[in-house]
């Protein structure tokens, strides 16, 4: 897994059956897990899977993730 720093640029985008439930574009994450934690706080998270497109502008790389979402 590339690695995230909390200067780096970040977009992402999470997904539920495609429909999205979160966006964030902006530095200060610190790793991927803050960034799903970021998820399940969002105001429109339900439960499925998730969908997680990361985009780090930084370093240069882009990959999804797949998560369950629980109730």
């Amino acid at each position: 897994m590339a690695t995230i720093s909390s200067s780096d640029n970040l977009f992402a985008s999470a997904s539920i059956m495609g429909e999205q439930i979160f966006n964030f574009v902006g530095t200060g994450v610190a790793s991927l897990g803050e960034l799903i934690s970021k998820v399940r706080n969002s105001p429109m998270a339900r439960p499925g899977m998730v969908t997680l497109t990361i985009r780090n502008s930084s370093q240069g790389w882009s990959q999804s993730r797949a998560f369950y979402l629980g109730a």
